[in-house]
């Protein structure tokens, strides 16, 4: 039996990455009850952006081609998705309740794992922030 290639199976996960992505966004915006029961520590529109990540994520699956004008597409979701994790990771380093971290460091006071914990979300969101503005960048020089 064949196994499918990659190629085939895109669309696939692409639809099933924006149906995954559709269902927090849906509970975000209140198309949909909450029934987790579970405490939030973030804004809703947190969780909206979560989803969004696989909306996106699933749109350029549904994309993934060879052509320029698809090719020009990709880079702009892969800033929209970029720009989501930089705003994400933003929040947590610097909004988020210290009593939602937890795990760290063994032997080390909880203050320093919750500055820990700030500064490795801090420093995955300007990671992304650059990556953000070289793919954007790359969007841009591609429509020349």
């Amino acid at each position: 039996m064949a196994h499918p290639s990659p190629n085939q199976l895109s669309p696939v996960f692409g639809w099933a990455f924006i149906v995954a992505g559709g269902y927090p966004m849906a509970v975000a915006t209140n198309v949909l009850p909450d029934t987790s029961n579970s405490p939030t520590d973030a804004p809703m529109w947190v969780l909206f952006l979560c989803g969004l990540v696989f909306v996106v994520s699933g749109i350029m699956l549904l994309l993934q081609g060879k052509s320029p004008e698809e090719s020009r597409l990709n880079h702009l979701f892969a800033a929209i998705l970029l720009g989501i994790f930089c705003i994400c990771g933003g929040w947590v380093a610097f909004f988020s309740p210290a009593e939602g971290m937890a795990g760290g460091l063994p032997f080390v006071s909880r203050a320093v794992n919750v500055a820990i914990a700030r500064m490795a979300f801090g420093s995955g969101a300007l990671l992304t922030f650059w990556m953000f503005t070289y793919a954007l960048r790359q969007f841009f020089q591609s429509m020349k």
